[in-house]
């Protein structure tokens, strides 16, 4: 079993944690990046973090995590959970700056998700993807067919993916690496 980071954003870590996404579709410079990426493989998500951005309330100290993707939906009194991780030995957390750092600078160790590989990755145009495909995405759905069925969640998707992808917009259909993924 292999391990592979990978850079997920708030939204994205919002709907993993609610159990809302249990795919990812990525376009990548070097087609083969994902290649051999294989069912059982592990993957850490890195997201925007930080240490102790405020001082713990009991000690003072700056003993633990914060991750970025937690301030949607707090209140301006609500404080941001503060997570104790287990760091390697040479690790102190207090050699750490305190505020934001980028989640491409995040080390395996301060990763709080991890991700197991339930098929092996595989490559296809990004127009093949079903409308519930869309929905394990994580984006939010529309409006409704007769029989309960959102019809907007591809919708929803496409305009995620134009954002994150101006180079590579929806319609012209590239080819993406599916990865799908429960989380442990």
């Amino acid at each position: 079993m292999a391990e592979h980071p990978l850079i997920f954003s708030a939204p994205m870590i919002r709907a993993i944690l609610e159990g809302r996404k249990s795919v990812t579709r990525r376009m990548s410079k070097n087609p083969d990046y994902y290649t051999g990426w294989k069912k059982g493989d592990r993957v850490w998500v890195r997201e925007t973090w930080g240490i102790g951005c405020r001082p713990d309330p009991h000690t003072g100290d700056r003993d633990g995590i914060e991750y970025r993707a937690d301030l949607e939906g707090l209140g301006e009194n609500d404080d941001l959970p503060l997570y104790e991780v287990i760091t390697p030995e040479h690790i102190c957390l207090g050699d750490y700056a305190s505020g934001w750092k980028p989640s491409i600078h995040m080390p395996r160790w301060a990763s709080r998700i991890t991700l197991e590989l339930t098929a092996d990755v595989r490559q296809e145009p990004l127009h093949t993807m079903t409308e519930p495909e869309a929905k394990r995405e994580g984006v939010e759905g529309g409006s409704q067919d007769e029989d309960g069925n959102s019809l907007w969640f591809r919708l929803g998707f496409a305009e995620l993916w134009d954002s994150m992808h101006p180079d590579h917009p929806w319609i012209s259909n590239p080819t993406v690496s599916v990865i799908e993924f429960s989380r442990i």
